[in-house]
């Protein structure tokens, strides 16, 4: 599986409201966008909102779960998917070009290596 690329994430995290994508997963988000119900707990049966939005961070927080994170995790977590997977439908939802990483990139791969050795001296 080829690599997405940083600058489609960059692309995502700076293109892409977390309001945005909790509508487009069907979660109901308040007028002044800033809550919403949490769909990983049981906060939907009261009749506040105990999710946090902020589209100028790209992060959400359930005050009553704890859950939290980005608008990509959000989607990994909605949706059971994986990383690489979640990145590419927000892609593809939004109209953001996906870029991948080169695999035959000498530096790249270079710079790996030199990673893997140093987690193998870690163990």
């Amino acid at each position: 599986m080829r690599r997405i690329s940083r600058k489609s994430i960059d692309a995502i995290n700076t293109n892409v409201r977390i309001s945005d994508v909790f509508e487009w997963l069907g979660e109901t988000v308040s007028a002044n966008r800033r809550m919403a119900f949490c769909p990983f707990c049981a906060d939907k049966e009261s009749r506040n909102p105990g999710c946090s939005i902020s589209d100028d961070k790209g992060l959400y927080h359930c005050f009553v779960c704890g859950r939290g994170g980005s608008t990509i995790q959000f989607v990994e977590e909605h949706e059971g998917l994986s990383f690489h997977d979640a990145c590419e439908a927000i892609c593809k939802q939004f109209n953001i070009p996906v870029e991948y990483d080169d695999a035959d990139d000498p530096i790249a791969n270079a710079r790996k290596g030199k990673l893997y050795r140093i987690m193998e001296r870690m163990n």
